[in-house]
């Protein structure tokens, strides 16, 4: 299937997936929860600096050793006290203890080590202390306070709010309970009363450093980003060097997706506050954004230097490691992971992704399966099970999980996108239609969604090719605007005196239909002529591709850069010609080529159409696949390759002998096709129900991936009967190897309005002649393209009509079938179409002709 299926980022670049470790934060990240004006908990010693403590006098550092037994109550708690401010937490606790041993009532020490222990993130210990400081003193305001914040990190709301009330009633100017009612508000995701609250403690207090990194941080989280950024300064501008204000400012840029200002900003926090782990986290996802996936290693690494126990820093490890294919090493950070907290559905999300991508898709169910028997309501988790059996060919079990996905996230784009593309291997592409575009609906930046709405409609029957185009150029005006970076070509070096400079965007450099098509381009380029540079966003390369990549002058492995960090790597590599060579399939970075990273764009093969995009120049053809006529349904200019625009080339020792014509033997004819399923609309089953009423005893045979679900062929045999066509003169199959499919067909029946290509080329090598209509260009004029070089055009046709009497006509010649099926292979053998010196020639004048033209354009 050349859609994209949505899923985890792990397997494709999925923009909203929500599983991200890179997006995920806890509640109370880079927030300042401010116990008394003391600002324990600011997440900032410099805080404890600037408030004078409320109840005893500032004792000055003391470098005597710890105090004996003997010492009395008022000089250990002064000791805990001075410690406590110094930030020294540890050895307050200890001295808070030892007061207590003494006097177990003690409220200044209870309420002091409540704080401790809130600070170094143990609530549950800090909640009982501060009740038994409270049932003791019911008039200390910061006790309330204090204990306000461990009831509400222990989800305790309406006994959290009851404190904070009771703390707000003894001294309604408390400008520490103000902000930290905000912060539970905030916690609680009730933004309205968050946002009073911390400008109650504003009103009060306006440099109240904690209130005004909390309220930046409320504003950022409602994508206020203007008014974050200005609290964010206004803390700034009181306290230069607080490292809350610069890690606000930070993540404001992150949220913006201005990722390179990020880490700058990130990079100074640090330099205030070196161990600050959150910020350590914050800089490896602004560097994984950008590409930088040595640099995010390294920030990640620093967070764990700090806490070695971090199970998000873990997870974000194994993300990263993933990225640099280092599989073992990732998976080893997963499962750290999830020692420390097994129940985490995000970091099962991406250990399933990992066994995904390794291809051990056995172990991936069953962790997938584990998350949504500890998570049933994760969405993206039964998203991803859809996307399993998907790819195992298990198109009604996929849909089920889909569905399923959708009952807890009724408006999850990704899941909804991911059913049209069921819909498709269904050949309904109304329904596919109708989901793409709710899908985008909600998510209207969602581009992958977006390339699967213009894959299918080049499918769709229905649609004029004028309507068509104008999809094309809503996908282009919608890219372009979202696109800020522009390159220029002013400094671009001249090509005298050296070999032009060609690059090919791909992620098909794998085992993929279109390398028979491609690989011969790579291998035979003229390197006295051409510098190659391929931009392969291969994402689970094999051996396939361990062996294209030895054709390259140049490999650059961009599944890890975003598309500005790729654009910038083609425009630094001063390519003169970048193709691309998927269109809106898979795995395309189209977005890269509206940024025009070289002067020269040009698209072909791989898609079949017009990108619609105005920033590439060139769609590269022939006369065949796009005639005179076709230029308004272009945004590229056409540029014509004398015939053919490809060059085959397979494995003869992967396929099999060409067979005598199975209808001698069998006593009838078999029309056939292994034509995707995406093809099979009514108006071709209906007309090649014409063929079979008009040809006795002819058999239909379609054999497809989807097929081999028992529920898939029913389903399909159900519509052939509405629509006419009895199933026992139907074989619905799923043949492996293919190859021995065309052993038993007599001709293969090509669809419209989108023709078959490696399918006709595949049943040509085996013998079996294809007869094909054309339709709309190009998409239309595939077969065409591929039949005209083999002097077949007269299997060719351009009406229904025509393409039933031909179909009736060669069903009854039989001898003719016969001796031309022992004639094809030889033919394509000796055909252009497998001459790849003259062809990549062909490619490497159209190149210099491209290069000459621009440079006589400036």
């Amino acid at each position: 299937m050349r859609g994209r299926a949505c899923i985890n980022r792990l397997f494709t670049p999925c923009p909203a997936s929500c599983c991200s470790p890179w997006e995920r934060r806890s509640t109370l990240r880079g927030e300042t929860v401010v116990c008394g004006s003391t600002g324990f908990l600011s997440q900032d010693g410099r805080n404890a600096k600037r408030h004078p403590w409320p109840e005893r006098p500032r004792q000055q550092p003391n470098p005597r050793p710890p105090p004996s037994p003997a010492d009395s109550q008022e000089a250990l708690l002064d000791r805990a006290l001075s410690l406590h401010q110094q930030g020294q937490l540890a050895e307050a606790e200890t001295l808070y203890r030892t007061v207590l041993d003494q006097d177990g009532r003690n409220p200044t020490a209870l309420k002091y080590l409540g704080a401790v222990l809130m600070q170094l993130g143990r609530p549950q210990e800090a909640r009982p202390l501060l009740l038994i400081a409270a049932g003791h003193d019911k008039n200390d305001p910061e006790i309330f306070d204090f204990l306000g914040n461990a009831l509400a990190q222990a989800d305790e709301k309406q006994k959290a709010l009851e404190s904070f009330c009771r703390a707000l009633s003894l001294n309604p100017t408390f400008t520490s309970a103000w902000n930290n009612l905000g912060m539970m508000h905030k916690r609680f995701n009730e933004a309205p009363q968050a946002e009073f609250c911390f400008q109650r403690a504003l009103s009060i207090n306006p440099k109240m450093t904690e209130a005004l990194n909390n309220y930046g941080n409320l504003l950022r989280d409602l994508r206020r980003f203007d008014e974050a950024e200005k609290k964010y300064n206004q803390l700034l501008d009181v306290d230069p060097y607080n490292a809350n204000g610069w890690f606000g400012l930070a993540s404001l840029r992150k949220s913006q997706r201005r990722y390179a200002e990020a880490a700058e900003l990130y990079l100074k926090t640090v330099k205030y506050r070196k161990n600050f782990q959150d910020a350590w986290l914050g800089l490896s996802s602004a560097y994984f954004f950008q590409g930088r996936l040595l640099d995010c290693k390294y920030a990640i690494e620093q967070a764990l230097i700090i806490n070695a126990n971090n199970s998000d820093a873990l997870d974000k490890m194994g993300t990263v490691l993933i990225q640099l294919r280092d599989y073992q090493e990732a998976e080893k950070f997963y499962k750290a992971s999830l020692a420390l907290d097994p129940n985490n559905a995000s970091v099962l999300n991406n250990m399933a992704g990992l066994l995904f991508k390794s291809r051990r898709y056995r172990e991936a169910f069953d962790t997938y399966s584990r998350c949504v028997s500890l998570h049933p309501e994760n969405a993206m988790a039964w998203m991803n099970m859809g996307e399993l059996a998907r790819r195992a060919n298990r198109p009604n079990q996929a849909m089920e999980y889909y569905k399923k996905s959708l009952e807890y996230r009724p408006d999850y784009p990704e899941a909804i996108s991911n059913i049209g593309m069921i819909d498709i291997q269904f050949s309904d592409l109304d329904m596919a239609e109708s989901r793409f575009r709710r899908a985008i609906e909600i998510a209207p930046d969602m581009i992958l969604v977006r390339d699967n709405l213009l894959f299918a409609l080049n499918y769709k029957a229905s649609i004029t090719a004028e309507e068509l185009f104008r999809e094309y150029q809503i996908y282009n005006d919608i890219v372009e605007a979202k696109t800020e970076k522009r390159f220029t070509h002013e400094a671009h070096p001249r090509p005298e005196g050296r070999r032009l400079r060609i690059g090919y965007s791909s992620p098909d450099l794998r085992a993929h239909a279109c390398l028979f098509f491609i690989e011969a381009l790579f291998r035979c380029h003229n390197h006295d002529r051409v510098e190659t540079f391929a931009y392969a966003n291969v994402s689970e390369p094999d051996v396939h591709t361990d062996r294209v990549k030895a054709y390259f002058d140049h490999w650059i492995d961009v599944v890890p850069m975003n598309d500005e960090a790729m654009a910038q790597r083609i425009h630094d590599d001063q390519i003169d010609v970048l193709v691309d060579l998927a269109g809106h399939t898979g795995g395309n970075r189209l977005p890269v080529f509206v940024m025009r990273p070289a002067p020269i764009q040009v698209s072909y093969l791989g898609y079949g159409y017009t990108t619609g995009l105005t920033s590439i120049d060139y769609y590269l053809g022939d006369e065949n696949l796009t005639p005179p006529g076709s230029e308004p349904y272009f945004s590229e200019s056409l540029w014509h390759l004398p015939p053919p625009m490809y060059c085959y080339e397979l494995d003869e020792s992967k396929t099999i002998p060409v067979n005598d014509l199975p209808a001698l033997t069998k006593g009838y004819v078999t029309f056939g096709t292994l034509s995707r399923t995406i093809r099979l609309n009514d108006g071709v089953l209906l007309t090649w129900k014409r063929i079979l009423d008009r040809v006795p005893n002819s058999r239909l045979r379609l054999d497809q991936k989807p097929f081999v679900e028992e529920a898939t062929r029913e389903k399909f045999w159900e519509r052939l009967e509405t629509l006419g066509i009895p199933r026992e003169r139907v074989e619905l199959c799923c043949t492996r190897p293919h190859w021995a499919a065309y052993h038993d067909i007599d001709i293969t029946l090509d669809c419209w309005p989108h023709n078959a290509g490696t399918t006709t080329l595949e049943s040509l090598w085996m013998g079996v002649p294809v007869l094909s209509k054309t339709d709309r260009p190009s998409v239309g004029r595939v077969g065409a393209s591929l039949l005209c070089p083999l002097d077949l055009g007269e299997w060719v046709v351009d009406s229904i009509d025509e393409y039933v009497d031909k179909a009736v006509a060669y069903a009854n010649s039989l001898p003719l079938l016969a001796e031309l099926r022992h004639q094809l292979r030889d033919r394509v053998k000796t055909s252009a179409m497998m001459d790849p010196e003259d062809f990549v020639s062909r490619i490497e004048n159209a190149y210099e002709q491209m290069v000459t033209t621009w440079w006589a354009g400036r």
